[in-house]
């Protein structure tokens, strides 16, 4: 049943369970790019859905909006982990087209031959025109997978590229439509040569046997790889060929693997197609923090760390060579990067929008994926990027933090009580700390308050005549206090009075009619007399190398160096919603990223930050002028959070 559910269906879910009170139709609507009448459509069918097969219902509050309520814990959780995998397929499902995409993709993979655009017409009962609209978002799906859509007069239309790649896309498609049987065509039927539990069980023991770890997906993606290559082989489709400068790969510890695995499935495989299934292994490992890695059989991957560490140094001027582990890890996140990257395998199975709106490290990843792309002459998909970003955001906080605070505890139970309180208190936000020190109540008037940055006390704060910040909470932290600790530190950080003044109602523009990305950019920067092509050109340039839509109905263009002295930021809202990339949007902030910043990108993240919350979008879109807008902004930056 749930593959039933399309794009937007899929996106209305995930803002239901996101949300912390109902959504209205109309702020969906906003959000999704779409009629409060077609939410209102979507939400029936969602809820027919949710009751056969998701243990939930959607309860409609007169006055608030939707809300998912769960009946059945166990059935809904069942539901919420297949959910969540078509949730991350969503990204790549076209917005403005229907789920034909994705059965047309798994029909002309499957074929043996040639297929007519007639005879895929027939099957649909659409039209021409209808067909070749589907078509142009099949052949954009296909640039992903390194294959591209050949039609020939007289014979049809027929994907071509590389084996290793038409499996990798079979992989992806093989599940499409599952619940409907009568359209899967006899191919597909004997398409499991194998039992897939044996080959998930064999490959399990060998994984466990060596000490590898992958992911649960992973682990599911590669047992369809090794069931669609016996089916292809088996139908006289040519064996993959290894590149001759890959054959140290016989020496790395995921080729005894996956020879193992193909003795002990009975796989007639030769040493090219060992070889192949060794490489997904390397690219899906995962090597924990703790886990050896090897300088001498990876020189490869740290060579390209630290090739990393000295461009972010040069570009940003940000130095990571200062945390001693960072090399490591990177190098161990590249070391399946590489491969992914050389074999056109990338991660598809990434929240991309999720990476771009809420990690502020995203922007460390794409300066990094420029140096790499250049130092291996290939492009890089924004999934791994996406994947990327995350390595770099376990060490964004530090660098982020490098001015840290010092507090004074202040228990009503006096000092004795205060060494479980500092404990607790370091272990959470140990990153933002100097000292931590304790003292009495009475001792308040006789200590230099310019020492410290803030006291955190279990007293009413009224009771303190001090010039700096006092928090109450309690003894044993809950979760506003968690919350009203954290929002101090975070804002010690970012000068929010200094954030709202890169707003100007110069640089405000709305009811903008305009259809392309391109056509928008040009308009906010001809507004804001930003002539230079060389700016043009890098922002252009850095929508190719990741789009900067961020979901939402939100994009955000920039670029990724440090063009004037203070960040400026626009404000653009366009009189309907387009496409940006493969998402809907209809607010555009455009950034121009400051030298004056603590850290770059910070005006950038607190821009992500603020429009991952949809209220503050659909609030933002309803503005009818500047003054209106920087009311919307001043009630956000009171209570963002940037992490």
């Amino acid at each position: 049943m749930i593959n039933q559910l399309g794009k937007r269906e899929i996106l209305i879910i995930k803002h239901l369970i996101n949300a912390k009170k109902p959504l209205s139709s109309d702020i969906l609507g906003v959000i999704l790019g779409t009629s409060p009448k077609t939410i209102r459509s979507s939400m029936t069918f969602i809820g027919e859905i949710l009751k056969i097969a998701g243990g939930a219902k959607i309860i409609s509050k007169t006055g608030s909006g939707y809300a998912i309520e769960v009946e059945d814990e166990n059935e809904f959780r069942v539901f919420m982990q297949t959910f969540n995998a078509k949730y991350l397929d969503a990204y790549w499902i076209p917005t403005h087209t229907s789920s034909r995409v994705a059965y047309i993709m798994r029909r002309l993979l499957m074929a043996r031959e040639h297929i007519k655009m007639e005879q895929l017409m027939e099957e649909h009962y659409v039209s021409r025109v209808t067909l070749s609209k589907d078509l142009k978002e099949v052949r954009k799906l296909l640039v992903t997978y390194h294959l591209r859509l050949e039609h020939r007069a007289k014979y049809g239309l027929m994907i071509i590229g590389r084996e290793f790649h038409i499996r990798v896309a079979l992989v992806d498609y093989l599940d499409v439509d599952e619940d409907a049987n009568a359209s899967i065509h006899y191919d597909e039927r004997t398409l499991y040569l194998k039992d897939p539990k044996m080959l998930n069980d064999e490959t399990i023991r060998a994984l466990i046997d060596y000490q590898i770890s992958i992911s649960n997906n992973s682990l599911r993606k590669i047992i369809k790889y090794m069931i669609v290559t016996e089916y292809r082989l088996k139908s006289k489709h040519f064996p993959v060929i290894l590149p001759d400068d890959f054959v140290n790969i016989k020496q790395k510890v995921e080729y005894t693997v996956a020879t193992r695995v193909v003795k002990s499935c009975a796989l007639n495989w030769n040493e090219d197609e060992i070889g192949l299934l060794a490489v997904l292994f390397i690219s899906r490992r995962n090597i924990m923090k703790n886990e050896a890695f090897s300088f001498r059989l990876d020189t490869q991957a740290i060579a390209y760390s630290e090739g990393i560490i000295q461009f972010l140094n040069e570009s940003l001027s940000i130095d990571l060579s200062e945390f001693d582990s960072f090399r490591d890890e990177l190098a161990k996140h590249l070391r399946g990067m590489i491969y992914r990257i050389t074999f056109g395998i990338e991660k598809r199975d990434v929240g991309i929008l999720e990476s771009k709106g809420s990690n502020p490290a995203f922007e460390y990843a794409v300066v990094a994926c420029k140096w790499l792309s250049e130092v291996l002459n290939q492009s890089i998909q924004e999934t791994e990027i996406a994947f990327l970003s995350y390595r770099f955001y376990m060490f964004y906080r530090l660098l982020t933090t490098k001015e840290k605070s010092n507090v004074l505890i202040v228990l009503s139970s006096g000092k004795n009580a205060s060494d479980l309180f500092i404990y607790e208190l370091l272990g959470n936000f140990g990153t933002f700390i100097e000292t931590a020190d304790a003292a009495e109540f009475y001792e308040i008037p006789f200590i230099n308050m310019e020492k410290y940055d803030l006291i955190l006390t279990d007293i009413p704060a009224i009771q303190f005549n001090v010039s700096i910040p006092v928090k109450r909470v309690n003894y044993i932290f809950d979760d506003n206090d968690l919350q009203k600790i954290k929002s101090f530190f975070v804002h010690s950080q970012i000068n929010s009075e200094q954030f709202l003044s890169y707003f100007s109602e110069e640089h405000y523009f709305r009811e903008v009619d305009l259809e392309t990305k391109e056509e928008v950019i040009e308009y906010m920067l001809q507004s804001m007399s930003i002539e230079d092509v060389d700016t043009r050109r890098k922002i252009l340039q850095r929508e190719k190398t990741s789009s900067t839509e961020r979901g939402n109905s939100v994009a955000i263009p920039h670029t990724n160096y440090l063009f004037i002295e203070s960040p400026r930021i626009a404000i653009c809202l366009l009189k309907k919603p387009i496409i940006w990339h493969r998402e809907y949007c209809q607010l555009v902030f455009l950034v121009l990223n400051g030298k004056q910043e603590k850290e770059p990108f910070i005006a950038l993240s607190i821009a992500k930050a603020a429009t991952g919350n949809i209220q503050f979008v659909y609030d933002m879109i309803r503005t009818k002028n500047f003054k209106e807008a920087h009311e919307v902004l001043e009630t956000f930056i009171e209570s963002f959070e940037l992490y």
